[in-house]
């Protein structure tokens, strides 16, 4: 199971939980998951990668107004416990081993957000695999859950029992797809090629632009990427057939630094019924080359 997350930065972080065919003994968790500072002298290439990727923080004394403290302490439970050995929890994470420099544990000096140094030990450091930072080179926390499963409380047994909703999402919120003629994204390989070049697969832009040659109003039908008539809703006046109702419909949002889609975009709320990428370039009866164009000659005859 994974799970992507978006950082307020526009990063991508994601979550991955693997289920192993064979349960993971306690002797064998040091060997996949470390929680220390590697030896500088023996393993320079880890002991950078963790030193620059892998400590927390720091929080705590070195840093009391970080982020994550909270009344004082940090809320990730930071700076850990210092232990010879790995602690097995079959309800849990493990206490990974967190040797101390007396015990034969390493430390390492680094910079604080202040601009002064600090030595830190391994109570700073968030458990890791060593194979995987070294492929990657890149802060990837890993982590042995022994846990049953989830928890599921009588109330939460009832109210799925009974049947009642979890969720609900009103009104439905349909996107339409805003591209340039032949700019539709095409996905394919070596077995669909031909195929989608003799046939390319339709948007919902293309086969609205085909509906509006019949009727004025559609509603979009996923699965067939298709447009038709609605089937409930409330009769519209003086439409016979036509009836209404409460979906949004959404056109993607287009930056200004694509201009001709960006105005390709702004004709739609002004171009009733267009049935074709020609037809939105049309004004007074004359095609023009480019949709920028239309735009500024409909926004002339507007002033």
């Amino acid at each position: 199971m994974y799970s992507v997350e978006w950082q307020k930065r526009g990063l991508p972080h994601i979550h991955i939980l693997l289920r192993l065919k064979d349960k993971l003994k306690p002797n064998q968790i040091d060997n996949i998951i470390s929680a220390e500072i590697p030896d500088l002298s023996s393993d320079k290439e880890s002991y950078d990668i963790i030193v620059k990727n892998l400590m927390h923080g720091p929080c705590g004394p070195h840093n009391a107004h970080a982020p994550r403290m909270k009344d004082g302490k940090c809320s990730k439970q930071f700076p850990r416990k210092l232990q010879k050995e790995t602690i097995h929890n079959e309800n849990g994470y493990p206490q990974y081993r967190s040797r101390s420099p007396a015990d034969g544990g390493q430390t390492a000096t680094i910079k604080l957000r202040n601009g002064n140094y600090a030595n830190v030990g391994n109570s700073l450091v968030v458990p890791y695999s060593s194979i995987l930072t070294k492929m990657l080179n890149a802060h990837i926390n890993v982590e042995a859950c022994s846990s049953s499963g989830r928890y599921v409380s009588s109330n939460e047994s009832a109210w799925r029992l009974l049947g009642f909703p979890l969720h609900e999402r009103h009104p439905t919120v349909t996107h339409l797809a805003v591209h340039l003629e032949n700019g539709e994204r095409v996905y394919f390989d070596e077995i669909n090629l031909s195929d989608i070049v003799s046939t390319p697969p339709k948007t919902t832009l293309t086969t609205f632009f085909e509906l509006c040659r019949k009727v004025d109003f559609a509603k979009r039908n996923t699965p067939t990427r298709k447009w038709r008539l609605r089937i409930q809703g409330t009769p519209v006046q003086n439409w016979p057939g036509v009836k209404s109702g409460d979906a949004l419909d959404r056109v993607y949002t287009v930056h200004t630094s694509n201009m001709e889609c960006f105005c390709l975009r702004m004709l739609f709320y002004h171009v009733r019924g267009p049935t074709s990428f020609s037809g939105l370039k049309r004004h007074n009866h004359q095609e023009l080359s480019t949709f920028r164009e239309a735009c500024e000659k409909k926004r002339t005859d507007r002033e």
